[in-house]
């Protein structure tokens, strides 16, 4: 302090520059995830443990104030989120790249890429013209009420 009562210069940008050097919670979270998903080991997160590290470490939520268990657990979910989805981006791009370096690469002839041959029209399979009628003869025996489509009723002409 110097004689006036107010703090020293030095004494003032060291205040500042703590706290500026302060880190956010969720970032400290993103870079150390990997360690943290280890010491956890399929274990819950102990938060109140947690917390007392964060504090350790100066770290601070969104807001610049020290966390709490919830805004820490928040903290914690999104960053599992994000690493979650960037890991299934990673593992869909590692997907496709082994399956198109299992596509064959050799050039192709000019018959190998002629269309496959068509079955004539004459082989395809006909359905008998039974098939209905029997398809209908069962429904109609059903317990379900069902519109009789081979005898529509008449429409009644307006008065």
């Amino acid at each position: 302090m110097t004689g006036s009562g107010q703090p020293s210069l030095t004494l003032l940008f060291e205040q500042a520059q703590q706290r500026l050097d302060r880190h956010y919670l969720t970032e400290w979270l993103d870079h150390h995830h990997d360690e943290l998903v280890a010491h956890l080991a399929g274990q819950r997160v102990n938060w109140p443990l947690w917390l007392e590290v964060f504090k350790g470490q100066h770290l601070v939520d969104r807001r610049g104030n020290p966390p709490t268990v919830h805004t820490a657990r928040k903290a914690w979910l999104r960053v599992r989120s994000r690493r979650a989805g960037v890991n299934k981006v990673r593992s869909h791009h590692k997907d496709q790249t082994e399956a198109l370096s299992r596509v064959n690469t050799q050039p192709r002839s000019p018959e190998s890429l002629a269309p496959a041959p068509q079955r004539p029209l004459s082989t395809l399979r006909k359905r008998p013209s039974g098939d209905m009628t029997r398809a209908l003869e069962i429904l109609k025996k059903q317990d379900i009420p069902m519109p009789d489509i081979l005898n529509p009723r008449v429409t009644r002409k307006s008065d």
